[in-house]
């Protein structure tokens, strides 16, 4: 996993150590050069050098590297978006859609943004694409659009969540679906001494 990197040890050193079974499929350490990581406080970034004590992120180009020992790398339970990934986006229509919110809506914004994705650089990189009903919300029907991808499209996670939000407006602008403001409910209550408070 990590090719270059040596330990020397001794006979001596090397007789005190005792293998133990694994697993043909175990991994061996959770990243290698070149993949992209996210971490538990949600640092993005390129792996750009592992050493034995160290990991370098950085960013696509290799700009803002930061140094992160390997203990604290590892208790960051990091996620390898270069082995696949899911981007999930939320978005909401204005109740007026009611009657097709269930049935017409999540296909046709599926269709569309699938469509849009395959023109992407990243479009190649799609495996799968769903637009679920998630909920009735306050002031808009909500939609879960979930896109799946293989690891070969990691290094534009942050476009491809753009793109979902950009291509989900374009097939609402094509079938006239209103995407609703978010509405604040104002409520004006009266003490004794009937001023409003």
């Amino acid at each position: 996993m990590l090719p270059g990197l040596e330990l020397r040890l001794t006979l001596a050193e090397l007789a005190e150590y005792v293998s133990r079974p694994y697993s043909v499929d175990e991994p061996w350490f959770p990243c290698r050069t070149g993949d992209f990581v996210e971490l538990s406080d949600h640092t993005f970034g390129m792996v750009k050098c592992i050493t034995l004590e160290n990991i370098v992120l950085s960013a696509t180009d290799g700009s803002m590297p930061r140094t992160i020992s390997i203990p604290d790398f590892l208790a960051a339970n990091p996620k390898n978006y270069s082995l696949g990934f899911s981007v999930i986006s939320d978005f909401g229509l204005d109740y007026r859609h009611q009657a097709l919110s269930t049935t017409t809506i999540p296909e046709t914004l599926g269709d569309g943004i699938r469509q849009s994705l395959s023109n992407e650089p990243f479009g190649d990189a799609l495996k799968d694409l769903h637009v679920h009903f998630a909920k009735a919300a306050t002031s808009s029907l909500d939609y879960k659009i979930i896109a799946t991808f293989d690891g070969s499209a990691a290094k534009d996670y942050f476009a491809i969540q753009r793109a979902l939000q950009r291509y989900a407006v374009e097939v609402c602008n094509q079938q006239q679906w209103t995407i609703p403001f978010n509405q604040i409910v104002v409520h004006q209550a009266e003490n004794n001494t009937g001023t409003v408070s």
